[in-house]
């Protein structure tokens, strides 16, 4: 376990200031931050990521770190780890949690989601890919037989995607705004 010092009350409380959570809460989270980080590096590795109690078992823990890490690799500074927390807490407005799920659905990054993103997620949640976390998700044998191939993939995909965008252009926000 990684003993470190309590954040500085003022960097506490700046920090309180740009988020949901109180200077008390921050300091509770910077505890937590720091016995994740096995490393000591005060940055919590892709793989120490995992270990952060809401992602143990989410199948899109991956695609969460990606996301709030700055450089795509799943990696968390403690500010990185703060705007997760905000993002996904109870406090969070609906329109901030409504812009992270988006962003959590565009894979590719080009502001709509399409028949692509869709086949990504589904592969997540179906551990059908690379992408599976075996330290939330354990494979046993049987879980290869029940793993979707890509043409199931690529069916369910364009099935949810017709679903909310008839013309097959991809859904921007307003629309995903409007289906969820």
């Amino acid at each position: 376990m990684n003993f470190a010092l309590p954040l500085p009350p003022e960097q506490a409380h700046q920090l309180a200031a740009r988020t949901i959570f109180s200077a008390k809460e921050i300091q509770g989270l910077y505890r937590r931050f720091k016995e994740l980080d096995v490393s000591g590096k005060s940055i919590l590795e892709y793989e120490e990521c995992l270990a952060v109690d809401e992602l143990r078992a989410n199948p899109f823990a991956p695609r969460i770190c990606e996301l709030f890490s700055e450089d795509g690799s799943g990696s968390l500074t403690f500010t990185n780890f703060l705007d997760m927390k905000s993002a996904f807490s109870k406090k969070a407005s609906p329109d901030v949690r409504i812009v992270w799920a988006f962003a959590l659905w565009d894979f590719d990054g080009d502001d709509l989601i399409g028949v692509p993103d869709v086949k990504c997620g589904v592969d997540l949640i179906t551990n059908s890919t690379t992408y599976i976390n075996e330290t939330a998700l354990p494979l046993k044998e049987d879980d290869l037989l029940e793993m979707l191939d890509p043409y199931q993939l690529e069916e369910i995909a364009k099935q949810v995607i017709l679903e909310i965008d008839p013309e097959g252009h991809g859904i921007d926000f307003a629309a995903f705004k409007g289906a969820v």
